[in-house]
């Protein structure tokens, strides 16, 4: 790996992040990292400063596309003000020091992929939605729309972007699905709320590819759902976990009240769903890994 590399990650110790080092490794692609940290990875690593507006200047060498996946995890706490605050300036802020960063010097980035969630939506219910629905008035729709806008600048110094609004991320390590497995395990697997709020999952093998799609294919521009094709609803998830694991599913659910009373708002990523389409990324010729429930979550229990 040489010290220059065509593309930036931000973001790359995430959970997507990491997954998405591992296939540019295994597909022989060059890449650096930016981080808040200083850590020692398979790759160049530069150490920036988002809140001090600061960007090593020599991280943009001979890079072409820049990957953003940085932003505090969204159920990592409860939702105080303060930690609201926290989870939106670690989206934006990050944009707008690229941003401010590149408009001020030389560089050779042509294209922006930059992360958002279906979150955007708010809680659409049953109907279902593709990119040209409004964000919703929630916390999480109003997170998602200054999260868009500030990587939509990127167009305004000539380059190209896509934003994918990513579903609900299935992956073995990290997000939601080893909780939902632990519980599961204990033998408490139960729908939340009415069991009936649509989840719009994506296998964690399909966010990385999309992203390497889209840093591949010039003709992709704007907002892409990263979903796959076949969404069920919170009864039928939790359901097919169980079946998975060979454990019961237990006809009632979690009460919502229980749900806000422990979690507070943050029991919306939980009680709201969004059906989302994911026909404009078909339609650029993706072909999906994993497009059934039930075997994406063989390949990671």
């Amino acid at each position: 790996m040489t010290k220059d590399a065509g593309i930036l990650i931000t973001g790359a110790t995430g959970l997507i992040g990491t997954r998405l080092r591992n296939h540019l490794f295994s597909e022989k692609m060059q890449y650096s990292i930016l981080s808040r940290n200083s850590v020692k990875l398979e790759c160049p690593v530069f150490q920036w400063n988002p809140e001090e507006n600061a960007v090593p200047p020599n991280a943009f060498n001979n890079v072409h596309t820049i990957v953003n996946l940085a932003g505090t995890g969204i159920a990592d706490k409860k939702w105080s003000e303060k930690r609201k605050k926290e989870i939106l300036r670690s989206r934006v802020d990050g944009l707008d020091t690229l941003y401010n960063s590149l408009k001020s010097g030389d560089h050779s980035v042509k294209t922006l992929v930059s992360a958002s969630a279906i979150g955007f939506y708010g809680n659409s219910g049953i109907t279902g939605v593709d990119e040209s629905r409004d964000a919703g008035n929630d916390f999480l729709g109003k997170i998602c729309r200054e999260w868009e806008e500030a990587a939509m600048r990127f167009e305004k110094l000539g380059i190209r972007v896509v934003i994918l609004r990513i579903g609900f991320v299935l992956a073995k390590d990290g997000g939601a699905l080893p909780v939902l497995k632990k519980q599961v395990g204990l033998f408490a697997g139960s729908a939340f709320g009415t069991g009936e709020q649509i989840i719009s999952w994506i296998h964690i093998d399909d966010v990385c590819q999309l992203i390497l799609q889209s840093i591949r294919d010039d003709k992709m521009n704007g907002v892409y759902n990263a979903v796959a094709s076949f969404p069920v609803t919170n009864k039928e998830f939790i359901r097919s976990i169980a079946h998975t694991m060979h454990r019961p599913f237990w006809p009632i659910p979690v009460p919502a009240f229980m749900l806000r009373l422990i979690l507070g708002e943050k029991a919306d990523i939980v009680l709201f769903g969004q059906n989302v389409s994911n026909k404009k990324v078909l339609n650029t010729g993706y072909k999906f890994l994993h497009s059934d429930l039930k075997e994406s979550l063989q390949t990671l229990m």
